[in-house]
């Protein structure tokens, strides 16, 4: 099945990746402190179909899809599938023994429900355990991070992983370099609960709680307050350069829909201005991502669901937009993100709803069309 979103008209805007994360003081975790899993077991052939729920390509045509097999509703066995052509096939990976579950649930301290990988050999299984593998998945061990690990994110060679601690306290952000497996925490930013990379640069956090910017990965700052009036603060955040960009701030709602604004920034934070109304009529559904594909700061994609599902793209930095409504109850989406400037993809399925109708689906040309991947 392919979708079009058809053309819209300028402004700016940004890729993305969000995360829930937090506070720090400087600790490292070495690999010491890892809770050895040894070789994990192959993945089985199965006969009953495969159904996505996380998803992470390291370019246009490589990734890893996390899922399950035969459940219609979680927790289910842990499958994970590689393609190295654009999804036209797939090869079972190894993965480890840990249970797929809701993350909002009571879980087992293996358990996991989302993959990322920063090339085709360094990868994690997270939310809320922590597994690493350094060879492409034959292998996977467990590590030990100081509570949930809510999500990880990857750029420029730096992995960043969210850390919630037992007990309710303020969640922490740990970074590590790719290829190894000792975790610093990262001293000063207490973010609310988003993170977003462009190159060095990322931003931590969402008004109307306090943000905070990186220009080297390294070193943090603390930006100005920001408040959108009537708005209740940003519920995404999506970068498309080392100094640009967009805030998605939301407002009054209800009966499955919420007021959207978009504002953005061309100085890495330290002043917004207002873009307009994203997107729909009625300010249809919930946010489930934002999304801006690299190198293309005026092409936007937003995610949204409540009773039905909507995929909306502006070609103008948000001021205008089009959309595509999917009838699926609301099940929504997950892990949209570019891969290059014109390839994405996206999870159509969100949890904790029940994975049984969940679908893998590609772009090839910035979000105009989507087309739905099909995964034996």
């Amino acid at each position: 099945m392919r979708i079009s979103l058809g053309r819209a008209a300028a402004a700016v805007a940004a890729p993305v990746l969000l995360l829930t994360l937090g506070a720090g003081s400087a600790a490292g975790l070495s690999s010491g402190t890892t809770a050895a899993a040894g070789q994990a077991r192959p993945a089985a052939a199965a006969t009953a179909r495969f159904d996505p729920v996380s998803a992470s390509f390291t370019s246009y045509q490589a990734g890893y899809v996390l899922g399950t097999r035969g459940h219609t509703r979680l927790p289910g066995a842990v499958y994970l599938v590689r393609t190295v052509n654009g999804g036209r096939t797939w090869t079972a990976v190894a993965a480890p023994k840990a249970r797929l579950v809701d993350p909002s649930a009571p879980a087992p301290g293996t358990a996991v429900s989302a993959v990322r990988f920063a090339d085709m050999n360094n990868g994690w299984l997270f939310s809320p355990a922590l597994w690493v593998t350094h060879d492409g998945g034959r292998h996977w061990r467990q590590l030990s991070l100081p509570g949930k690990v809510g999500a990880v994110a990857v750029s420029d060679g730096v992995a960043f992983a969210s850390v919630m601690p037992a007990g309710g306290a303020a969640t922490g952000l740990y970074m590590s370099q790719v290829g190894t497996d000792r975790w610093t925490r990262v001293p000063g930013v207490v973010p609310r609960n988003a993170l977003t990379f462009y190159g060095r640069a990322g931003w931590a956090g969402l008004p109307p709680a306090a943000m905070w910017a990186t220009s080297d990965l390294r070193h943090w700052h603390k930006l100005p307050a920001f408040h959108a009036p009537r708005y209740y603060g940003a519920a995404s955040l999506a970068a498309g350069g080392a100094t640009r960009f967009l805030l998605l701030c939301t407002g009054p709602g209800g009966m499955g829909h919420e007021e959207k604004l978009l504002y953005a920034s061309a100085n890495g934070g330290r002043t917004f201005s207002k873009v307009g109304p994203a997107p729909f009529v009625g300010f249809a559904g919930h946010t489930d991502a934002l999304a801006i594909p690299p190198g293309r700061p005026l092409v936007v994609t937003l995610a949204s669901s409540s009773a039905e599902s909507w995929l909306g793209r502006s070609v103008n930095g948000g001021r205008t937009w089009q959309t595509v409504q999917y009838n699926d109850g609301g099940i929504g989406w997950r892990d949209l993100r570019y891969a290059s400037p014109t390839v994405g993809w996206i999870v159509h399925g969100n949890l904790p709803f029940t994975v049984n109708y969940n679908g893998l689906m590609r772009t090839v040309n910035a979000g105009a069309t989507w087309y739905n991947v099909a995964i034996p």
